[in-house]
């Protein structure tokens, strides 16, 4: 947690110094369409960091009450999956035949593990 507190008063600080750098060269009006972004941006990080927060206080309490050899096998295989399905799905990426097997396998295993 000290961590990302100390990344997001780097972040504000970084912040603070390119705001002033800018308003000292003025750009052009625009629209209005960079504030817009700015915000979203911001909520968007707020989000993210928020959830990544929550999610390593669960890890840490879990890794601390749940058994070793049925935890981390889980963990790591959560986040491979997540990462292969947003890969297939979004960035429509093509697994070979044998890439589906061992995912399978690999599937059944941490089951296997989870339910011992």
């Amino acid at each position: 947690m000290i961590s990302f507190i100390v990344s997001a008063i780097a972040t504000f600080i970084a912040y603070g110094i390119l705001s002033r750098r800018k308003k000292q060269n003025p750009p052009e009006k625009r629209l209005g369409k960079s504030d817009l972004f700015k915000r979203v941006l911001i909520i968007f990080s707020l989000i993210c960091g928020s959830t990544t927060v929550v999610n390593n206080i669960i890890n840490t309490y879990l890794a601390g009450t749940m058994d070793s050899a049925v935890f981390f096998p889980v963990l790591n295989g959560c986040s491979l999956y997540t990462t292969i399905i947003v890969s297939v799905v979004i960035f429509k990426e093509r697994l070979t035949k044998r890439q589906w097997f061992g995912l399978i396998v690999g599937f059944a295993a941490i089951m296997l593990l989870a339910l011992s």
